[in-house]
């Protein structure tokens, strides 16, 4: 679906656009008529008019979604590193978070330095590369 709403999004506002640039073109060229700038104007607006105002909705929609996805993502994440955090006293490693999460090894390592910032945290890393955070419970 999100898929099919950026393919709308993408034929419809360029559509409108054009048809309004060509009302543009239309109004300043000197040597058309009256009956050709008013044809124009005409047809540019009944098929620009609705075609840049669904494909705008469209996409405004798209976004909304995307973003309710990710807000909904990073919740989810958030809540996961507190669990963990809780069920290890305070400490937690790379593989571990990206094991519960599903994110990528260095997702988890961008949202454990952050974290280690936000909340004054502090890491060590291991002889064998490993990084392990501590965090206050």
């Amino acid at each position: 679906m999100q898929f099919l709403k950026v393919i709308t999004a993408s034929l419809l506002v360029p559509v409108g656009m054009g048809c309004m640039l060509a009302i543009a073109t239309e109004l300043i060229n000197p040597h058309s008529t009256a009956d050709s700038k008013l044809s124009i104007i005409l047809g540019g607006l009944i098929l620009g008019l609705p075609s840049l105002g669904i494909g705008g909705w469209v996409a405004w929609d798209w976004y909304q979604e995307r973003r309710k996805k990710n807000q909904a993502r990073s919740r989810r994440i958030r809540s996961i590193f507190l669990h963990l955090i809780e069920l290890q006293q305070g400490e937690i490693t790379v593989q571990k978070l990206a094991q519960y999460t599903h994110l990528s090894q260095l997702e988890a390592k961008a949202f454990l330095d952050q974290k280690t910032q936000e909340l004054k945290g502090t890491f060590e890393e291991k002889s064998n590369g490993e990084i392990i955070y501590h965090f206050q419970v």
